[in-house]
């Protein structure tokens, strides 16, 4: 970070909240100290914001799931017994 011709690193400490209403509005705040590892060429900053954003685009649906339709296939049981015929020994 430079100020006035100095130059010192820094690092950057912060916390925020955020509220969303309706899933199309967003209150946010938050605050940023800039500690500085270098006393002698800068201070240290706070920075904090307060804002409120909104959603421009609405959420994607999904594409509908395609249905697929099996063909139910009976097999024949003549006699009722529970085999059906092409296994049955009696094949009426």
């Amino acid at each position: 970070m430079s100020y006035a011709g100095k130059w010192a690193p820094y690092a950057p400490l912060g916390a925020g909240l955020q509220f969303n209403f309706r899933s199309a509005f967003i209150f946010f705040y938050k605050a940023i100290i800039r500690a500085t590892l270098n006393d002698k060429n800068l201070d240290n900053n706070l920075l904090y914001s307060v804002g409120f954003a909104r959603i421009i685009s609405s959420p994607k649906e999904p594409p509908p799931v395609k249905e697929v339709i099996v063909p139910v296939v009976e097999k024949k049981d003549r006699d009722n017994d529970g085999i059906v015929d092409s296994v049955d020994a009696c094949r009426m």
